[in-house]
């Protein structure tokens, strides 16, 4: 079929072919022809661009007409003087059939202006609009048939050209592969069996510029142009004086061609294998699979390992299960691979730390400076970092531990300030600032509202809450807007009244005086009022020592204030049975709403002021600054046997026969009922 098929192409005219330019070639071989071929054609004389302009005006003349030049694709003659210098439209303009951007060989590409770029072998005229729309496309069958040049078709990589010159394409396709080997920093373009290869110096597709090559023969005009490049480059285009050596250098594909039909038998050259390239045994060689491949196992590669593995578990990352890995944990689970930090510990809080007072304070200077939370640590702490603090701003319900202390020790006792603004209110608490033994700088998390929340987390577990996390406290009985909340005893918050430190320079100054500050502060003491019936006391010795003038700051939430003996203050009739009060006496009152009464006067200590009790049922008050166990304080009288029980106003009781304590310690503010047998004097 070969020999056939040489024989044909022998039969092409030959006259202008120089005798003697191909009497060295060595067509024993592709090999040998290729190398022979690349080195006679190689280095040929170059040109100037601009000067290729004028030979194409020769090499491209239509035979009809001297003055014009037949345009490559659109087919059509034109005026050689019509030459697109300013992009006039429908002008003609070179055309690199090779594109200059599919192996870098412009002027300004890294391969420069020659010779490729000047190569009159693949330098055609060509109308202007239609080069532009041919652009680096490769050169294949098929696509949609163009506006102007209407016998071209494209698609978006691919050109195919008018019938009569598709050979001519082929041709010229061939020559600039085998001249451009790479050589003397020079491209090196190949022809493949692929059209998307910008940007690499390859054009396609072999296969069908092959049987253009046999359907448009060598004509009379392609060699007329071979041989005026000849005069000019000193080179010539092999594959016009020999179509074939076309048949030799790419013997592959033409023993896949039925010439009777030019078309390709199929399969090709074929070689069995697996041609997956997916597969662990892919051969490259491989034309038809044969069903031997062989493929991975989900997320795995051929040689077992993970795709992907970022921890390097050797668990593939799709195959990963999260949940809790520590043994340890309430919610362990054995299926679990990647610890999702979920685990759940048995908790039992120290209760060493507990919050005290909660603090949205109007300082002069404004802002974030009153926001502070007021802790006490309740035993010995080695490290204070396993405490946090969290705000649940706006009731929108827990954001978890938002601050975290710092790693101090701290004492049984000590109190402690977490503060936006240390230095803000050190100046408004002034000398009674010495009470927090442990001042810490709170971060911008520790921001709330006097209608906030406030966790207190110990190992990042919730242990206390001061307010409703869950509800927006504006206009609740815990609000303390501009204020203070403040803790009495374990169960028992109060709340100074909201705004009640409005423009005050100074907690002194404030109707409400933080609490803490009642141990400098002796002449004045805020005591705390529960809503209900409670009993209430004083250290202090007012300039009125009226009841009515006494409790004057409860007015329109005052019912009624009683004494010991029954002798009550009904303030919405204005009576005043009890007169004045005495010192060391407590008296029983209700109120409707929690609130918080502020006393002025002089300090009354209690070793000088003994307090007499009757036989039966008394109230007496507490005259010392400082909490102090109640068993202590009563410790003489109980030995006398006069004790019988002592209650505060929540019902606890202190019984001395059983040598049972239910309430602890005595605190400033507070009133407790005593019952005797007998009269006696309470001195302490």
């Amino acid at each position: 079929m070969k020999k056939f098929y040489l024989v044909l192409l022998l039969i092409i005219p030959c006259t202008l072919i120089s005798q003697d330019y191909y009497q060295d070639i060595n067509t024993n071989s592709n090999v040998s022809l290729r190398s022979a071929l690349h080195e006679l054609i190689n280095d040929h004389n170059t040109v100037s661009y601009n000067a290729c302009k004028n030979h194409l005006k020769n090499t491209d003349e239509d035979p009809n007409n001297a003055n014009n030049v037949i345009l490559i694709f659109k087919q059509n003659s034109i005026s050689k003087d019509n030459f697109a210098s300013n992009s006039q439209a429908d002008f003609w303009n070179r055309e690199h059939i090779w594109a200059k951007s599919l192996g870098n060989f412009s002027p300004n590409g890294d391969f420069g202006s020659n010779p490729a770029y000047t190569d009159l072998h693949h330098l055609k005229p060509c109308d202007m609009s239609v080069n532009a729309s041919k652009g680096n496309k490769s050169y294949d069958e098929g696509g949609n048939q163009h506006y102007e040049a209407v016998e071209c078709n494209y698609t978006t990589y691919t050109w195919e050209p008018a019938d009569n010159v598709k050979g001519d394409i082929a041709r010229i396709l061939f020559y600039m592969d085998l001249r451009y080997e790479g050589g003397d920093g020079e491209p090196d373009l190949t022809i493949i069996e692929e059209v998307n290869t910008y940007p690499n110096p390859e054009i396609g597709n072999i296969s069908t510029l092959l049987l253009w090559h046999l359907e448009d023969p060598v004509d009379e005009f392609e060699l007329n142009r071979n041989e005026y490049i000849y005069g000019v480059q000193n080179n010539r285009n092999p594959f016009i004086d020999h179509p074939e050596y076309v048949a030799l250098l790419w013997e592959s594909y033409f023993n896949c061609i039925n010439l009777s039909t030019i078309s390709y038998i199929e399969p090709c050259n074929a070689i069995e294998g697996c041609n997956n390239e997916s597969a662990c045994n892919y051969d490259a060689n491989a034309t038809v699979n044969d069903g031997t491949c062989v493929y991975p196992e989900n997320y795995l590669d051929c040689y077992s390992n993970c795709i992907n593995d970022i921890d390097n578990d050797n668990i593939c990352d799709e195959l990963e299960i999260a949940g809790c890995t520590d043994p340890n944990a309430l919610n362990y689970s054995s299926n679990a691979t990647e610890e999702n930090f979920s685990c759940e510990y048995q908790f039992n809080s120290s209760n060493t730390l507990s919050l005290q007072g909660i603090l949205d304070l109007d300082l002069p200077s404004a802002g974030n400076d009153g926001k502070a939370i007021h802790l006490i640590a309740i035993e010995d702490i080695s490290d204070l970092s396993i405490f946090g603090i969290g705000v649940a701003n706006n009731g929108g319900g827990s954001d978890g531990q938002e601050y975290v202390f710092e790693s101090i020790s701290v004492s049984a006792g000590d109190d402690i300030l977490l503060a936006r603004s240390p230095d803000a209110l050190s100046t408004y608490f002034a000398d009674c600032f010495e009470n927090f033994e442990h001042v810490l700088q709170a971060n911008v998390n520790i921001g709330h509202n006097g209608n906030d929340a406030i966790e207190l987390f110990e190992q990042d577990q919730l242990i206390e809450t001061f307010g409703d996390a869950n509800s927006n406290g504006s206009g609740q009985d815990w609000e303390y807007t501009d204020s203070y909340a403040y803790k009495l005893n374990e169960n028992q918050w109060i709340n100074a009244a909201v705004n009640c430190t409005d423009n005050s320079i100074s907690t002194q100054s404030s109707s409400c005086p933080y609490p803490i500050c009642n141990v400098i502060v002796q002449n004045q003491q805020a005591i705390s009022v529960t809503a209900g019936w409670s009993i209430i006391s004083t250290y202090i010795l007012p300039e009125n020592p009226a009841i009515n003038e006494l409790l004057s700051p409860l007015a329109g939430n005052l019912n009624i204030a009683k004494d010991n003996f029954g002798n009550a203050y009904l303030p919405q009739w204005e009576f005043n049975g009890i007169g004045d009060i005495q010192i060391g006496h407590g008296y029983y009152v209700k109120i409707d709403t929690e609130s918080i009464l502020t006393l002025y006067g002089d300090y009354t200590h209690p070793e000088e002021n003994p307090i007499s009790l009757v036989n039966g049922w008394n109230v007496v008050g507490f005259l010392r600054l400082d909490p102090h166990p109640l068993d202590e304080i009563f410790a003489y009288l109980v030995e006398l046997n006069f004790i019988i029980i002592i209650k505060d106003y929540l019902g606890a009781a202190y019984l001395p026969e059983w040598e049972y304590n239910g309430i602890g310690d005595m605190h400033p503010g507070q009133g407790f009922q005593i019952k005797t047998n007998g009269s006696c004097i309470l001195q302490y």
